[in-house]
């Protein structure tokens, strides 16, 4: 068996003034922090990927390596380097705008 290391680095995420909200959700798929979270169409949550999961709920504050629950941010200004757009930059910032996610 491996060990597995851990190591802690400081990374700002949030910006500005702007209240966060956050919500804990079960996800169906694992995601990084900083991945897009939506919904598919039976309501499900997962990472985004533009197929299956293209209806945008907000922006995961962790990381989880299974499905499972965690903490999604739901409104609040994020820095851009944060939020792993996943080559859809334009699409995404859009959409996060209408749900209260400012990234700058």
């Amino acid at each position: 068996m491996k060990n597995k290391i851990y190591s802690t680095t400081d990374v700002r995420i949030f910006q500005g003034s702007f209240p966060v909200e956050t919500i804990n959700q079960t996800l169906k798929t694992k995601v990084e922090a900083g991945d897009v979270i939506a919904l598919d169409n039976s309501k499900n949550f997962g990472k985004y990927d533009g197929t299956t999961y293209t209806n945008v709920y907000g922006v995961s504050y962790e990381t989880i390596e299974q499905p499972g629950e965690v903490t999604v941010i739901l409104t609040g200004g994020l820095v851009k380097d944060f939020v792993k757009f996943n080559n859809k930059e334009k699409e995404l910032t859009i959409e996060l705008r209408k749900l209260g996610i400012f990234v700058k």
